[in-house]
C-alpha cells in the first residue's frame, strides 16, 4: 500500500508540473523539439503579453482536439495516468491509484 501511495504522490507531482508550469516548454526548447508541439507559437504569444501557461494555451487555441482536452483536464489525466499503472501493478490496492493521484494533485494545487 505504501508503494501505491508513493506512486500516486509522484504522478500527482508530475501532473502539477505539467498543468501549472511551463517546464515542458523549457525542456522542449532545450532539446530543439519546439516545432512539433507548437511551442514557437506559444512563445510568440507569450512575448506579446499572453500570461497563461502552456496547457492553458493548448486548451484556449486547440480545444477542438480530443488529446488537448484530455491532457488539460486534471480528472481525465489522473484517470489515464492511474489506470494503466494500476493494471501494470496488478494488485487490489492499485485500484485506488487514480483517486489518490487526483487527491494529491488537488492538495498540491491548494498549497500553491
Amino acid at each position: 500500500m505504501i508503494g501505491v501511495i508513493a506512486l500516486a504522490f509522484v504522478v500527482s507531482y508530475i501532473m502539477l508540473i505539467w498543468l501549472r508550469t511551463n517546464a515542458f516548454v523549457e525542456y522542449l526548447t532545450l532539446f530543439g523539439l519546439t516545432k512539433y508541439f507548437r511551442v514557437d507559437e506559444f512563445n510568440n504569444l507569450h512575448r506579446e503579453g499572453y500570461d497563461g501557461n502552456y496547457v492553458d494555451f493548448l486548451f484556449q487555441y486547440y480545444k477542438d482536439s480530443f488529446l488537448v482536452r484530455l491532457v488539460s483536464c486534471p480528472v481525465c489525466l489522473s484517470f489515464w495516468l492511474g489506470m494503466p499503472t494500476a493494471l501494470w501493478l496488478q494488485s487490489l490496492e492499485a485500484t485506488l491509484l487514480s483517486p489518490l493521484i487526483l487527491l494529491f494533485y488537488l492538495l498540491f494545487n491548494r498549497m500553491l
